[in-house]
């Protein structure tokens, strides 16, 4: 039998990560109170600070947006859309 993983919206990841520094939480302490494994806490703070730590459900909407833009357009350039 397959256990079907829970999904998290971008936003909620953004915001998990920002309690740690912002209220002053340990990632055990964060990841508890969110009922997530501290492990994965720890990859949603690497992956947003890989990426300048700055990202906000707006640019989150506006890359989805593009992206979407960019597929209906180009239809046959979907390969290329996967890095924007």
């Amino acid at each position: 039998m397959t256990t079907k993983r829970k999904g998290y919206s971008k936003q909620f990841k953004i915001d998990a990560v920002k309690l740690v520094p912002e209220e002053g939480y340990k990632i055990s302490e964060a990841a508890r109170n969110l009922e997530i494994h501290p492990n994965v806490l720890q990859k949603w703070k690497q992956s947003v600070q890989l990426r300048g730590g700055n990202e906000t459900a707006e640019t989150s909407r506006l890359e989805d947006t593009l992206r979407g833009l960019v597929i209906g357009i180009l239809p046959s350039c979907t390969d290329r859309v996967a890095s924007v």
